[in-house]
C-alpha cells in the first residue's frame, strides 16, 4: 500500500512524502520506484526503510499456526491469509501478519455489495458476526498457541 502523506514547498521545489507499505525486498520495490527517473525534472530519494519480514513455512510457529487455524475452523487443508511482512507488525521480532477471517470457496458472501464497498478500509467495511466469533476463536488459538511454544523455545 502507499499513500502521499505531506506536501511541502521549498522555494521552486515541491516534496511529496509517500508511506509505502511493501512485503518484497526493498531492491525489488525500488527498481520499479526509480525506473525512467533519470532525465526527468524531478527526482526520488529515500529518507528511511524498514525492511519487511518473512519467517517462511520452514519455522516451526508458522506450522504450529497453521495448525491452530485448522483446528477452530475444522479445514485441515486450508492455508490461513499471511502477509509477506509489508506490515507495521514487522517491528515486532517473532510477528506474524495472517487472515483471521476466512470464506469457503466457491460460496458466495452473504451480502452482496457493489464493486468498491464493504472490503478492507472501505467506508462501508463489515464483517458478519459468525465471522467475527470465528475470526476470534482463530486469534485466541494463535495466541496460545504461539505463548506455549515460545515459552519452550
Amino acid at each position: 500500500t502507499a499513500v502521499s502523506g505531506m506536501v511541502r514547498t521549498e522555494g521552486a521545489r515541491l516534496y511529496l512524502s509517500e508511506d509505502i507499505r511493501f512485503g518484497v525486498p526493498f531492491e525489488t520495490l525500488s527498481e520499479a520506484l526509480f525506473e525512467g527517473v533519470d532525465g526527468e525534472d524531478y527526482e526520488l530519494g529515500l529518507t528511511s526503510c524498514d525492511e519487511p519480514f518473512d519467517h517462511g513455512d520452514a519455522d516451526p510457529l508458522a506450522a504450529r499456526l497453521i495448525e491452530a487455524f485448522a483446528r477452530v475452523t475444522g479445514k485441515e487443508d486450508a492455508t490461513p491469509y499471511r502477509s509477506g511482512g509489508g506490515t507495521y507488525a514487522r517491528c515486532l521480532p517473532r510477528a506474524y501478519s495472517c487472515g483471521l477471517l476466512y470464506r469457503e470457496a466457491g460460496v458466495p458472501a452473504p451480502l452482496a455489495l457493489p464493486a468498491g464497498h464493504g472490503g478492507p478500509h472501505m467506508p462501508d467495511e463489515y464483517v458478519f458476526g459468525e465471522e467475527l466469533v470465528r475470526g476470534t476463536r482463530i486469534l485466541t488459538e494463535y495466541l496460545l498457541t504461539a505463548a506455549e511454544y515460545l515459552k519452550n523455545e
